[in-house]
């Protein structure tokens, strides 16, 4: 034995994921622009500094995990290569892009649940949505050979992106199982899905 004496006290949590969802439920519960980051770092065990390490900002906490599933969505939209074959690969390409940090569907819940509830978030929301609408609008004007301002592309864009959210937000309200599906669910009712794909 090393002789040493283990410290006590509780560990610091130094997860970017446990921190977002250590906050996303004090933002739930106290209110978004009620709590502040002093806060959000007593509840999760560390310290200002490191809180600012991982999050600059309360709403770089709300949106932890964005980065990733745009490039998600990139690498799915990759796959777009057939005018035939386009609704189900956008479709693919969109349930790539609902990623969460470690799998935690209770943290996506009370992420959209906060952002339907947070005016400021849904605007954030709205406005970050150009590079989605644009990927998506560039790889259907692709293999439509088209332009990606034309009508079909420019649409089709947005009736995806938007159906999507939606769906999503009405399934951290009211929804069970997995988001994906009720987005393809959406998809589908707009002819975005194929409709021999299972859910």
């Amino acid at each position: 034995m090393s002789g040493k004496t283990p410290k006590r006290g509780r560990p610091p949590v130094t997860s970017a994921a446990r921190i977002a969802r250590t906050a996303l439920d004090l933002f739930v519960r106290n209110g978004f622009e009620q709590t502040t980051l002093d806060e959000v770092a007593t509840a999760a065990g560390v310290s200002r500094r490191t809180l600012f390490q991982y999050f600059p900002s309360k709403s770089a906490i709300v949106w932890h995990g964005s980065q990733e599933a745009y490039q998600a969505l990139l690498e799915g939209l990759g796959e777009v290569r057939s005018v035939n074959t386009w609704r189900s690969r956008l479709a693919d390409a969109m349930m790539a892009s609902l990623q969460f940090p470690d799998g935690d569907l209770d943290s996506l819940r009370l992420r959209l649940r906060l952002i339907e509830a947070e005016p400021s978030l849904q605007a954030h929301l709205y406005t970050d949505a150009q590079p989605h609408l644009l990927a998506i609008a560039h790889r259907l004007a692709m293999v439509m050979g088209t332009d990606p301002d034309d009508l079909e592309p420019f649409v089709l864009a947005r009736m995806a992106w938007t159906a999507t959210v939606c769906a999503l937000l009405w399934w951290a309200r009211d929804g069970q199982g997995d988001p994906r599906d009720v987005a393809r669910r959406a998809l589908r009712l707009l002819g975005l899905e194929d409709a021999q794909q299972t859910l």
